[in-house]
């Protein structure tokens, strides 16, 4: 397991990185690339991504606790039953990515693109 905890990175590329599976706590990430990488089951708490990009991305069962996600790129990225819980979104594009099986607890998905997107068996509560 590698050691994912109260770290930045600025413009990192990702893709030979393992991350199925880590957990991630108290990290940033600045305009790093997560393209098409296996973070199936991967578990953030109080992280920040900012301009990520994490096209074609494997998110599947992941969960994610007070984590940012602002202006990243999910083109594509699949995110079969993953968890956001008090996630702020903002900006974020997830244009043709599966969200099937989502669960969005409370948080801020304000400005982001959901477009294509079916949100109709989905789990979305506010507060």
């Amino acid at each position: 397991m590698s050691e994912f905890v109260n770290k930045e990175y600025v413009e990192i590329d990702f893709q030979d990185v393992w991350i199925k599976e880590e957990e991630l706590k108290n990290c940033t990430f600045i305009k790093c690339r997560f393209r098409g990488i296996d973070a199936s089951e991967v578990f953030t708490k109080n992280c920040n991504f900012i301009e990520c990009d994490f096209t074609g991305t494997l998110f599947n069962a992941s969960i994610h606790q007070g984590t940012t996600f602002a202006n990243c790129r999910f083109f594509g990225a699949n995110l079969f039953v993953s968890k956001f819980e008090e996630c702020k979104m903002t900006g974020s594009d997830f244009e043709e990515a599966n969200l099937d099986g989502i669960t969005i607890i409370s948080g801020d998905w304000s400005y982001t693109n959901l477009r294509f997107a079916n949100l109709s068996k989905q789990m979305l509560k506010g507060n």
